[in-house]
């Protein structure tokens, strides 16, 4: 993807989650330090609106419908994923 809207996606091999989501995700700058992290969460685990895909994967330069929706579910498998990765570290280390 060659797409530069402010964030490079080839700038190294991987890219943090969360930077990915403040990126796609933009709140206002007036917002509270309470509400970036609150909404930060729910990103990053997948609970984002349609709207708030359909912004991010314009943001990405995504326009093509059936793309879009495919892309949608593998961003919110991605975080899914993500989170479950995180997880299971805590229930490895206690069994």
């Amino acid at each position: 993807m060659n797409v530069n809207h402010g964030f490079n996606m080839r700038a190294k091999d991987h890219v943090n989650l969360r930077d990915l989501m403040v990126w796609l995700f933009p709140l206002p700058a007036s917002s509270s330090d309470n509400e970036k992290h609150d909404h930060i969460i729910r990103c990053m685990i997948g609970a984002f609106t349609d709207s708030q895909c359909t912004n991010a994967l314009n943001r990405l330069g995504i326009k093509n419908k059936d793309l879009s929706y495919s892309a949608f579910i593998t961003l919110r498998r991605v975080c899914l994923e993500h989170t479950g990765n995180h997880y299971i570290k805590f229930k490895l280390n206690n069994h």
